[in-house]
This record gives structure tokens, sequence and C-alpha cells, in this order.
């Protein structure tokens, strides 16, 4: 390699200098390229530094009555952390009928797409409510659905998995759903409360 190429003065006495620069400038590079190049693949939002997805067995999951619509029970879905640090959630609980065997009725829920998901950090201190985020669900009164296209049975509850998780609470619920495969069941991505 020619040292006319860094050429300043003193480089001709030590024109090794100018090749571990050179070195140095084209790692650097690449490694800008590579992480850019991942970046753009990657369409996965990353929590913050020090802050990982909340695991199930460090939420307590519970029910909130919202009320009721036309034809419709309406309820929040609540994730209180107790895990004792940061933790967040993104995206939509997968949610099920379940019979008191812990047996899934019917189809899983549907997801209502109208708010996009964003992630939300849930606190340590349970009694804040920065601790707790919630998910709206809708479960349609099975009165609104022919017996044959239902066959409606009572629920013992609902088993609920936290976005990305791999594992499910099951939270008390006595209810109505169809045990055929109909869409009776919606939620919505997690929310701040």
């Amino acid at each position: 390699m020619s040292s006319a190429l860094f050429s300043t003065q003193g480089s001709t006495r030590r024109p090794w200098r100018a090749g571990l620069v050179l070195v140095a400038v084209m790692t650097a590079v690449v490694a800008s390229l590579a992480a850019t190049a991942a970046g753009a693949d990657s369409k996965k939002e990353v929590p913050a530094v020090g802050v990982s997805d909340c695991p199930t067995s460090g939420l307590v999951i519970w029910l909130q009555s919202e009320g009721g619509a036309t034809g419709h029970f309406l309820f929040n879905i609540e994730f209180t952390n107790e895990s004792g640090h940061s933790c967040s959630l993104k995206g939509y609980p997968k949610v099920s009928a379940v019979a008191l065997s812990g047996r899934t009725i019917g189809s899983a829920a549907t997801t209502d797409t109208s708010i996009k998901p964003s992630r939300v950090t849930l606190g340590t201190s349970p009694a804040k409510p920065s601790a707790t985020a919630r998910a709206p669900l809708s479960i349609t009164n099975v009165a609104f659905f022919t017996p044959s296209a239902c066959r409606p049975v009572w629920a013992a509850g609902l088993s609920i998995k936290p976005p990305g998780q791999r594992s499910a609470k099951v939270v008390p619920l006595v209810f109505q759903a169809c045990s055929k495969k109909i869409n009776f069941i919606i939620v919505q991505a997690v929310q701040k409360s």
C-alpha cells in the first residue's frame, strides 16, 4: 500500500500507521453498515435498556367490568406488575373461554386492531397506577347467535396469556360461551391504564 494516500509530514517514517488507520476506518464503516442493515430488517420494537418483557409469573391478571353495550359485555383485562422490577408489555393478549376442567371452549378471542399496539412499561409499585396496564375485552351475548351456530355452554373463566408469553393464567368468570368455532370474544392491544 502506498503511503501517498495518507501523505502527512512524518508518514514516510512510519507507513504502517497509515495501513492501521485504514483498517480501523474500514472496520468501523462495515460495522456501522451491518448495524444499519440489521435495524432496517428488524421491525420489532426493543424495550428500554434494562426493561424486559413482563413474565406471566410476575403479573396479577384480573378483570374489571366496564358494563355493557348492545349485545356485549365489556371488561378490561388488568395486568398488575408484582415482579419487583419494571417490565413491559406490547401487543395482544391471547384469550380463550375455559370450562371448570380447564378445557378451552370454542374459538380464541379475535383481535380488534383499531388501536395500534405500543410498548407499555409497568412500574414496580403495585399500589401505583403505573404498575398496571389494561386490554379492553368484549364478550358477545350468546343470545345474538342462533343456538345451532353457537351451541352455548357455561364457561368458568378466561385463560389469558400476556403478549409474548407462553404460559397463561385463568381468571374466574362465569358466563355463557359459544362452544362452536364462532367469534364471540374480541380483545384490543395492551394500553396504559
